[in-house]
């Protein structure tokens, strides 16, 4: 994967409208910019990568799993949404709220 290339060819209008894109090209040319800097001075920086086409396809699918919309869903995700009689071995559970203060 070739991220100067891919950040070029991106089609922004596949965006959810919902979005704010303004600047997304200006950000993610000095992005690119910032990119391209660090890679000829030496610096680390990210570095392009090769993949098969299984592992592309394995991130696609990760990333759709991320936007299915049965994560809107409550009652979807119940299997995997403790609650306050679950145990919490080291304390360190994070309760999600709405934007109201209720549990999601």
């Amino acid at each position: 994967m070739n991220a100067p290339e891919a950040a070029v060819s991106f089609d922004y209008n596949q965006l959810d409208p919902g979005i704010q894109r303004t600047n997304a090209v200006a950000n993610t040319q000095a992005a690119v910019d910032q990119l391209l800097t660090l890679r000829v001075s030496g610096r680390p920086a990210i570095q392009d990568v090769a993949l098969s086409d299984g592992e592309t396809a394995d991130i696609v699918n990760f990333l759709l799993a991320l936007t299915d919309p049965r994560v809107q869903d409550r009652d979807c995700l119940a299997p995997w949404i403790p609650d306050a009689s679950d145990p919490d071995p080291d304390g360190l559970r994070v309760f999600a709220i709405d934007g109201n203060g209720d549990p999601l």
